[in-house]
């Protein structure tokens, strides 16, 4: 139950996954196979100009979608399931103690994702960062 969001966003996304296989993608696609998880705005960015049927673009989309969403949820974040599967994984040091570890992990985490983007988006305009 910890790791449901996660466990359910991946097998759907291996179902979608093989729809698409079965219903059939370019071959452009299948020789690189990280780019049947992008959608074809993002492929065209990179310059990769494939012909999609609706029904693969579509997938495609959905596949991104949910993949982002199982990396986004087992993050250890309070309230997402990564933090659940921290605490449960560090259960063995007792309840109150593995909170408190994980609620320090989730923190310091958070923290960095702030401070990155501090860093990444407001230092170059401030022109602290070259």
């Amino acid at each position: 139950i910890t790791a449901a969001g996660i466990s359910g966003n991946i097998l759907l996304s291996l179902v979608i996954l093989l729809a698409m296989l079965w219903i059939g993608v370019p071959r452009e696609l299948l020789e690189n196979p990280l780019r049947l998880f992008f959608p074809p705005e993002i492929l065209r960015l990179v310059g990769l100009h494939v012909e999609l049927s609706p029904i693969i673009q579509i997938l495609q989309i959905i596949l991104f979608v949910n993949v982002l969403l199982a990396l986004g949820n087992s993050m250890p974040i309070l309230l997402l399931d990564g933090y659940w599967v921290l605490v449960s994984m560090l259960y063995r040091l007792g309840f109150k103690r593995a909170v408190k570890i994980s609620i320090f992990i989730s923190i310091t985490f958070l923290l960095s994702i702030a401070f990155s983007l501090i860093f990444e988006t407001i230092m170059p305009y401030l022109g602290v960062v070259g």
